[in-house]
Parts: structure tokens; C-alpha cells; sequence
């Protein structure tokens, strides 16, 4: 009886932890993306979550960026997730660059020379 039990905490326990290390992705829609980053860095911290999403929700939901510039961004948020980074700092630094982007009404090919540069490094970070 008393094995029955620890296999059965063991089970719960191992289902537990490995539903908690699946990977996190982003959706490519601009309203889901949102969400699932609100639902990321939330899980991480409700005040910090909270406090970067009241800022980015409005860069992100009424700003101007283009399709290619947010396809960019659903980009290197899963490969910032891939790469097990970390929600704070490095997905909600790489956020913040792209909201003073956009506040600061950057020249469309600088931001996307940006990206490109960002991405070229990440992809050589191992």
C-alpha cells in the first residue's frame, strides 16, 4: 500500500515538473501574443509583469508597427524562450528596445538593420 502511494506522489510530482518545462511559444497574432506574453511574465511576477505590460500594451497593441517588424518580434520572443533566457531581463529588455524604437519613431530600415543584427547575435550565442 505505502509503494502504491509514492509511485502515485512520484507520478503527480514528475507530470507536474515536466508540464511546467514545456516550452513556451508566442502566437504570431498580434492580440494572442499579448496575452501569452502577459500569461509568461506573469508566471514570472504579477508586479513586474504588470507594471512593463501597462507600457508595452500600448506600443505593441496601438502602435504603428509594421507586419515585418512584429513578425520579427514573434520571432525573437520564441527564440528568447528557446534559449531558456530569462523573462526578466532579457525578453522584457529586448521588449523595451523595440517599445523606444517606436516611441522615438525610428527610420523603418534602422530598426529592421536592428533586428537583423540582434538576431545574427542571438543565433551565434549558443
Amino acid at each position: 500500500m505505502k509503494s502504491r502511494y509514492k509511485i502515485v506522489v512520484l507520478g503527480l510530482l514528475l507530470s507536474f515538473i515536466l508540464s511546467s518545462v514545456q516550452a513556451q511559444t508566442f502566437s504570431s497574432e498580434k492580440e494572442q501574443y499579448f496575452k501569452d506574453v502577459t500569461e509568461y511574465l506573469n508566471n514570472v511576477s504579477k508586479q513586474k509583469g504588470k507594471d512593463f505590460l501597462k507600457q508595452f500594451g500600448v506600443i505593441w497593441l496601438e502602435g504603428n508597427l509594421t507586419e515585418k517588424q512584429r513578425t520579427q518580434v514573434y520571432a525573437m520572443s520564441n527564440a528568447i524562450v528557446a534559449k531558456k533566457l530569462k523573462p526578466f531581463p532579457d525578453l522584457t529588455n529586448y521588449l523595451e528596445a523595440i517599445m523606444a524604437q517606436e516611441m522615438l519613431s525610428k527610420p523603418r530600415e534602422d530598426v529592421e538593420q536592428w533586428h537583423k543584427i540582434t538576431r545574427e547575435s542571438s543565433e551565434r550565442k549558443k
